[in-house]
């Protein structure tokens, strides 16, 4: 079973009009809907973490875009669920975090692969915030 973000936030069947970020290594994803609401996807620096999108499955922005958003939800894997190649060597320590939000369209699918890397002690959760245009309270973190 999966926490399908698009349902809990009313987004579904919302048309995606623009994606930005949606490359391997980018820190930051938005997603801008029709009635301008945006779905913003990236972590918090704390200090001695690294979280990064590690994986599109080959997907682009242009094979989203257009589309109505249908279903949107996330799954996470602690160290040692997959097995890949460890990028301990770049400092970041030895603790990795995968999470998965999975995105389907009217148009085409996307499994986003996110990867965060720490010393054990900061979070490499990834935070996705729904901000909706002209409302008091801006945005809400999912």
């Amino acid at each position: 079973m999966h926490n399908d973000i698009a349902e809990q936030k009313d987004l579904k069947l919302k048309q995606i009009v623009s994606i930005d970020g949606l490359d391997i290594g980018s820190e930051l994803m938005v997603i801008t809907l029709d009635d301008g609401t945006t779905i913003r996807m990236y972590h918090p620096q704390e200090c001695c973490e690294h979280v990064r999108i590690a994986d599109t499955g080959d997907a682009t922005a242009e094979d989203l875009v257009g589309g109505l958003l249908v279903e949107f939800y996330e799954t996470s894997s602690p160290n040692g669920d997959e097995e890949e190649e460890s990028e301990s060597d770049s400092g970041w320590g030895m603790v990795q975090q995968w999470t998965y939000y999975n995105i389907r369209t009217t148009k085409g699918d996307c499994n986003l692969r996110w990867l965060g890397e720490s010393n054990g002690y900061y979070s490499t959760g990834v935070t996705v915030r729904v901000s909706r245009p002209g409302t008091e309270e801006d945005s809400e973190e999912c």
